[in-house]
């Protein structure tokens, strides 16, 4: 749900909603979505949910091995540099 609101709260610049997504979207970082997250955080301008999505990778290297992360960085390669170069 938070995801679907951070596009609303983004477009419609709502930003006590796109906070609250925000927040939501952090209390759920796992494996299986951080790099899903980094990449909404990106396309947001979500600071903090990008740092701790980075944070999240660099703590988990388990990430780096998943297909939903191989995924996102051959379709964010911008991004894949990013957490790469941290």
């Amino acid at each position: 749900v938070a995801e679907g609101l951070l596009y609303a709260a983004t477009k419609y610049e709502l930003l006590d909603l796109k906070q609250a997504c925000e927040r939501s979207l952090l209390s759920t970082l796992a494996v299986a979505n951080v790099g899903r997250r980094l990449v909404l955080a990106y396309l947001h301008g979500c600071a903090e949910l990008k740092q701790a999505g980075m944070d999240f990778v660099f703590d988990h290297s388990e990430v780096l091995q998943t297909e939903a992360w191989k995924e996102t960085a051959e379709k964010n390669p911008a991004l894949l540099t990013e957490v790469i170069q941290r």
